[in-house]
């Protein structure tokens, strides 16, 4: 509404001195030609009514933040304005044509035309407006040849029923013209908003660009100098004599790239699952075994941190169907999520029940929890609780959206419960399905990887 106002009143304030050459040349025409006290009475009452338009038209452009009462209020100001110039323009009008006498309308009808042509082009902006114009105007048009036609009622071969069929024709083309440019605006105020939003779009574009520039360029500066100096100190043969000291720094270059490796399965991951690239294999799992299978790839990182993961309770013999590796993928953001937030000698505890006719896995932990109001914020790309340079714990801050991406390409969802200072739960619910016999993994050979991570896991643990 504001931008339709305002688009108004510029135009009608562009315009102001046409107008105005346009009613003095018609008073002095008709003061010239019919009668100069009428004409000037005329004429002086327009430009009161111009005078009026303009100080209401100044006034609403001052005026500071608008509110919807302030628009509302401002039309009302400016369909008064329009009554009082379309009373005194039809007024002026008529009383020419009233002066002329019967079949001399071609002055007094061309001023009306020009004044319909006017309001077509220039008042578009506003529908209210330029429809009580047109109403205006349409009535002094058809009034002008019916008063001579009520009064002497000629036959219809006479000159009077031709003025009335081209008054209703000028009128016919007064109101298309006004309807061609109304739609006109109308499309180029669409084009204006989808720019608007192609802009808003193309600024959110750019900071999730320079925010994702910035987390991975920190995320990969500090392990690569990290792995960079522990090689440099080995190759230098510094450690030769403390081979202790050679193998701990061997650990943290390792750690560093499998925290890279990490990073770029991320990302590589997000790409997918935003361009919709990403297949899924479905395959029915059994929530007990997932479990496992989740406490075995995540194992060394829990035990680097000087943690705990263990698997609570599950209901026995509940199935899901998911793409393992996925799903997989997705339970170990939230575990590595729960590590990053908790402190050693914590717990991080898988588990699984069944609520609302839905599976639901659960990742608990004992870390410092989520703040209430957080849940639209960690869930978004690049965004951490803690996004000062000094934060406590790395991270790209994928985890989460990639989780939650997941999960709902599995018809799921991601939610969390938390108290501060206490630690978070997440919930990943996922539908049920039935499994034959013949499809359940206990028949099934479990694949290599999945066996290969459990057994080294178990040497380890011996």
């Amino acid at each position: 509404m504001e931008k339709q106002i305002k688009d108004y009143i510029l135009g009608g304030m562009s315009l102001i001195w046409q107008r105005q050459a346009t009613f003095l040349a018609a008073t002095i025409l008709s003061a010239y030609y019919f009668d100069p006290t009428v004409a000037l009475f005329w004429y002086s009452l327009v430009l009161l009514s111009e005078f009026i338009d303009n100080t209401i038209s100044r006034r609403i452009l001052r005026h500071g933040k608008w509110s919807l009462a302030d628009g509302r209020r401002f039309m009302m100001y400016l369909l008064g304005s329009t009554v009082i110039s379309s009373v005194t323009i039809c007024g002026f009008v008529i009383s020419m044509a009233t002066k002329a006498g019967p079949t001399a309308y071609f002055t007094p009808l061309f001023f009306l035309f020009a004044a319909g042509i006017f309001a077509a082009v220039n008042n578009h902006q506003i529908l209210p407006v330029l429809l009580l114009r047109l109403l205006m105007y349409g009535l002094s048009f058809l009034y002008i040849p019916l008063h001579d036609l009520i009064g002497y009622w000629p036959p219809i071969d006479d000159i009077l029923w031709l003025q009335l069929f081209t008054s209703l024709f000028v009128m016919y083309f007064v109101i298309d013209c006004s309807f061609i440019f109304l739609k006109l605006y109308r499309h180029n105020l669409r084009q204006l908003k989808n720019l608007q939003k192609e802009h808003e779009r193309t600024k959110v574009a750019y900071k999730a660009k320079t925010e994702f520039l910035a987390t991975v360029s920190h995320e990969l500066r500090t392990p690569l100098t990290s792995i960079s100096g522990s090689l440099s100190l080995i190759s230098s043969g510094a450690l030769d004599a403390a081979p202790e000291k050679r193998q701990a720094m061997l650990k943290i270059a390792e750690s560093n790239c499998a925290r890279l490796t990490f990073l770029i399965e991320d990302i590589l991951t997000l790409q997918s699952l935003e361009s919709d690239e990403l297949t899924l294999s479905f395959e029915p799992l059994e929530l007990g075994e997932f479990l496992h299978d989740v406490r075995d790839a995540m194992h060394d990182r829990v035990e680097t941190a000087d943690m705990a993961l263990t698997v609570g309770q599950w209901p026995a013999g509940i199935h899901i169907r998911a793409d393992q590796a996925r799903l997989l993928q997705l339970m170990k953001n939230l575990v590595s999520n729960a590590v990053k937030f908790s402190d050693k000698g914590t717990t991080v505890t898988l588990s699984a029940d069944i609520t609302g006719g839905m599976a639901r896995l659960a990742v608990a932990d004992q870390g410092i929890g989520i703040p209430p109001g957080a849940q639209a914020k960690i869930f978004e790309k690049f965004t951490q609780l803690d996004n000062s340079d000094q934060r406590k714990v790395g991270g790209a801050g994928l985890g989460l959206n990639i989780a939650q991406l997941i999960a709902e390409k599995h018809n799921g969802t991601l939610t969390y419960e938390s108290t501060l200072g206490e630690g978070s739960t997440f919930y990943v619910s996922i539908p049920m399905t039935e499994i034959k016999p013949s499809e359940s993994r206990q028949d099934k050979e479990k694949p290599a990887a999945s066996k290969r991570l459990r057994g080294a896991a178990r040497r380890k643990a011996g």
